[in-house]
């Protein structure tokens, strides 16, 4: 048993909520500690991480939006890479970064959701997608399919998404 000035070491001994062999005052509830919100990186989780039912509906319904996003580009590059944002590409770019969040692959997520900014913003102001800034898409597409590979292969590296996200910002700012 501790002797006089040692409290310290008393207080170490003793098991939490306790305070001097007693049950903590009810005034001074013994919680555990609230977690901060705190942003953090969210980990991509694979199928291994994944319920398998998730996995291959994520895995299916994302094919389904990689091909509307490529239809829009294989139009725009048909009209010369000019063209308006079109419901199809907004819906695909939406169910697309609602499915990637919930399935916690915070790549998709992320680049869908900035795709999805800019898209929305230029619809709203009547804007087009033009050669210059159509090529964010099929790269996004590409780095979607990277991820798949991270997700089918843990080994394998994520892609490197950040300079994608910094020019789709840079591009969302100008409109």
């Amino acid at each position: 048993a501790p002797h006089g000035g040692d409290t310290e070491a008393a207080a170490a001994e003793e098991p939490a909520g306790e305070v001097g062999g007693e049950p903590a005052p009810a005034e001074y509830p013994v919680e555990a500690p609230k977690e901060e919100a705190v942003e953090t990186e969210a980990v991509e989780t694979g199928p291994e991480a994944m319920d398998p039912v998730l996995y291959e509906i994520f895995s299916q319904e994302t094919e389904g939006h990689i091909n509307a996003i490529n239809e829009f580009v294989e139009q725009c590059n048909a009209q010369g890479g000019h063209c308006a944002v079109n419901d199809a590409l907004l819906r695909a770019l939406h169910t697309l970064h609602g499915s990637a969040r919930m399935a916690g692959v915070a790549t998709i997520a992320d680049l869908s959701g900035a795709l999805e900014r800019y898209a929305k913003i230029l619809h709203k102001n009547l804007g087009s997608f033009i050669p210059e800034t159509l090529d964010v898409l099929p790269m996004s597409v590409a780095a979607i399919r990277e991820t798949f590979v991270h997700l089918n292969d843990p080994e394998q590296p994520l892609p490197d998404v950040d300079a994608l996200l910094d020019r789709i910002q840079v591009l969302e700012n100008k409109e």
